[in-house]
C-alpha cells in the first residue's frame, strides 16, 4: 500500500467524509469565436437565443428535480442562476455586440462576460467580487449550449465520492449533489462563495487551499476529509480509518440528539417558558426545524427581492406567505414589510451619503406606496390560510406608523369590496430599532397588538457604530449600558400594558447575550434555526433570579 499523506488546508464546512477521491479537472470547451456577415445577424440572434431556452430548460428541470431533497439555499442559487440568465441588461449586451459589432453568440458572450469580470474586479468587497462565478457560470453553461456539447461528467463520478477541483463553481455543486458527493477540496474558495454555502447546506465538508495538482490520484483508493480541522489524510491507516469512521458516527448521533433537543420545548432552570420563533429567509426551508420553533418570529420579506434581484409582484409574493402559513399550520407567521435600503440597496437604486440614515424599510415603502400597497394585499389575502402577523420596520415617529396603519385600512376596505376573504383581527406589529422609538413605545403600543426589538439596528443606532465596519468592531456592543436600558423601559412598558414582546436580533441567538435578555424581562425570543438546540439548551442553565441580578449590574 503507498504511504499515508498528510495535508493541511483550511476548513469553511465542518463535517468528516471517507471515501474515494475524484479529481476535477475542467476540460476546455472547443469554442469558435468570430465574426458574422450582415446576412447571417438574424439567425445568430435567434440561435443565441436558442441557447438561452435550451440553459433555462435545464434549469427548470434541475429545480423540479432538487426541489424535494435540497435545503433552501441550493434552491435560492438555482432561481439566481435561472433570473441571470434572462437578465435585460445582459441580453441586450449581447445582442448588440452581435447585431452592432458582428462578432458570433459565442464572441458577444466572451467579450460580455469580460465586461463583467472588470467591473465585479473593481469591487473591493469579496462577497460581491465572489459573485461574478455565478455569471461565469452562466456564460459557460451558454457557450455549452452552443456548442452543443452532451457529454455528461456524473458518469465519471464513482459513488460517495470526496470532490477535488482547483475551484468548485455554482454548477460543479449541482451536478455534484445528484452524484452524491461526501466533500470539497479545492485550492480556491471561501466561506462566502456559493458552493461553501450548499455544501453547509447539505453538511458536507468542505477544505479550501490545497494544491490539487499535487494528489496523486492514481495511487489513492481512500481519503478521509475533516472539515472541522482542515485536515486531509491520503491513503489513511487502518487506525486512522477507525478514529475517523468512529467520529463521524459520534457526529451523526450528535444531530440526531440536537434535532431531537431542539424540538423540546425552551424552560429556564426554575421552570419558566421561554417562546423560541425562528427568524426566516425566502430561501429557507425549514424541514424538521418546523416542529422545533414555536413559529416564525420573523420573515424578512425583502429576502424575496434580494434573492430574485427584482421586486415580486402581488401574486408572486402571496404564493410565498401562503406556502409559509400552509407550512406552519397553525403557528404564528410574522412577516416583515420589506426592509430595503441601507446595505440593502437593491430597489432603491439612487446614492446616498449616508444610506442607513437615509430612504429605508417604512420611509421607502411611504414614498413608493403603490410597493406597500402590493405587499400588504398579498399579506392580507394570505392571512385567511394561516396565522398571520405584519410587522413594520423602522418605525422612529408615531405619524410613520399611523400613515401605514392608514394605507393598511384603505387595502383592506378594497379588499372588503372585492369579496376577497382575509383575517380582519390580523395582528399588527412594530419594530423597536431606532431609540426614539424605544423612547416612545408607551404611545406606539396604543396602536399595535405587539411588539419586536430589532437588536441590530438598536446597538448600531444607539452607540452610532456602523455594525458593517470593520474598524468599529470593538465599539460595537449589544452589552452597552445604554442599549440594555433601551431594552429594559421597553420591557417593562409592554408588560405594563400587557402588550406581547420578543426580541429578533442577533443578541437572541448569541448564548453569551441570553442571560441579559431574560433578566431584563424578555420571555419571547426568535432566532437562526439553526442554533434551536444551543439556544434551548442555554435557557434551561439560567435561573432568572440570577439573570435579573446579572442584568441589573450590567444596567
Amino acid at each position: 500500500m503507498p504511504s499515508e499523506i498528510v495535508l493541511k488546508g483550511i476548513g469553511i464546512c465542518p463535517g468528516i467524509a471517507i471515501g474515494p477521491p475524484f479529481v476535477f479537472t475542467k476540460t476546455t470547451l472547443e469554442i469558435c469565436p468570430g465574426l458574422i456577415e450582415d446576412k447571417d445577424i438574424t439567425n445568430e440572434v435567434a440561435r443565441y437565443r436558442r441557447a438561452i431556452q435550451k440553459s433555462h430548460k435545464e434549469l427548470e428541470a434541475l429545480r423540479r428535480e432538487f426541489l424535494q431533497d435540497l435545503v433552501g439555499e441550493g434552491l435560492a442559487l438555482i432561481d439566481a442562476h435561472l433570473v441571470l440568465l434572462r437578465d435585460p441588461e445582459w441580453m441586450k449586451s449581447i445582442e448588440e455586440h452581435i447585431t452592432e459589432q458582428k462578432n458570433n453568440a459565442e464572441a458577444a458572450i466572451l467579450a460580455t462576460l469580460a465586461h463583467y469580470k472588470e467591473c465585479f474586479s473593481r469591487l473591493k468587497d469579496p462577497l460581491f467580487q465572489s459573485r461574478f462565478t455565478d455569471i461565469q457560470d452562466v456564460a459557460n453553461r451558454l457557450l455549452k449550449a452552443l456548442s452543443h456539447r452532451t457529454k455528461r461528467k456524473i458518469d465519471k463520478l464513482p459513488p460517495s465520492a470526496v470532490f477535488f477541483s482547483d475551484e468548485i463553481s455554482t454548477s460543479d455543486t449541482f451536478w455534484t449533489k445528484k452524484a452524491g458527493v461526501i466533500g470539497f477540496v479545492s485550492r480556491k474558495g471561501g466561506p462566502t462563495c456559493h458552493a461553501a454555502i450548499m455544501a453547509r447546506a447539505q453538511g458536507l465538508p468542505y477544505i479550501v487551499g490545497v494544491d490539487v495538482s499535487q494528489v496523486p490520484v492514481d495511487i489513492l483508493d481512500t481519503v478521509i476529509v475533516d472539515g472541522e480541522t482542515g485536515v486531509i489524510i491520503l491513503n489513511p491507516t487502518l487506525e486512522h480509518r477507525e478514529t475517523f469512521y468512529t467520529r463521524q458516527k459520534e457526529l451523526k448521533a450528535y444531530e440526531s440528539k440536537k434535532l431531537k433537543d431542539a424540538a423540546q420545548t425552551a424552560v429556564t432552570a426554575c421552570g419558566v417558558p421561554i417562546s423560541v420563533k425562528a427568524n426566516v429567509d425566502y430561501s429557507d426551508k425549514l424541514g424538521p426545524f418546523n416542529h422545533a420553533i414555536d413559529g416564525i418570529g420573523l420573515f424578512r420579506s425583502e429576502s424575496i427581492v434580494m434573492d430574485l434581484r427584482l421586486m415580486p409582484s402581488e401574486e408572486e409574493q402571496f404564493i410565498v406567505y401562503k406556502e409559509l402559513l400552509d407550512k406552519m399550520g397553525q403557528k404564528p407567521v410574522v412577516i416583515r414589510t420589506f426592509d430595503l435600503g441601507g446595505d440593502k440597496n437593491v430597489h432603491h437604486n439612487t446614492t446616498e451619503d449616508n444610506p442607513f440614515l437615509g430612504c429605508r424599510a417604512t420611509r421607502l415603502l411611504l414614498r413608493e406606496k403603490h410597493l406597500l400597497r402590493a405587499q400588504l394585499r398579498a399579506i392580507l389575502r394570505a392571512s385567511y390560510f394561516g396565522t398571520a402577523h405584519i410587522l413594520f420596520p423602522m418605525i422612529c415617529a408615531l405619524d410613520e406608523l399611523l400613515e401605514v396603519l392608514s394605507v393598511l385600512d384603505d387595502v383592506k376596505q378594497e379588499l372588503r369590496e372585492s369579496h376577497v376573504a382575509f383575517n380582519e383581527k390580523i395582528p399588527i406589529g412594530c419594530m423597536i430599532e431606532v431609540p426614539s422609538a424605544a423612547l416612545i413605545v408607551d404611545k406606539i403600543m396604543r396602536h399595535c397588538d405587539f411588539l419586536s426589538i430589532g437588536t441590530n439596528d438598536l446597538v448600531q443606532y444607539t452607540i452610532a457604530v456602523d455594525r458593517g465596519n470593520s474598524l468599529l468592531n470593538h465599539l460595537y456592543n449589544p452589552l452597552h449600558p445604554a442599549v440594555l436600558r433601551l431594552i429594559e423601559h421597553v420591557s417593562k412598558e409592554a408588560a405594563l400594558k400587557n402588550c406581547p414582546l420578543s426580541v429578533c436580533g442577533e443578541m437572541a441567538s448569541d448564548v453569551r447575550y441570553l442571560p441579559y435578555l431574560l433578566g431584563l424581562g424578555i420571555k419571547e425570543i426568535s432566532v437562526n434555526p439553526r442554533l434551536l438546540h444551543t439556544v434551548k439548551e442555554a435557557i434551561s442553565q439560567i435561573t432568572l433570579l440570577d439573570a435579573r441580578e446579572l442584568a441589573v449590574n450590567a444596567l
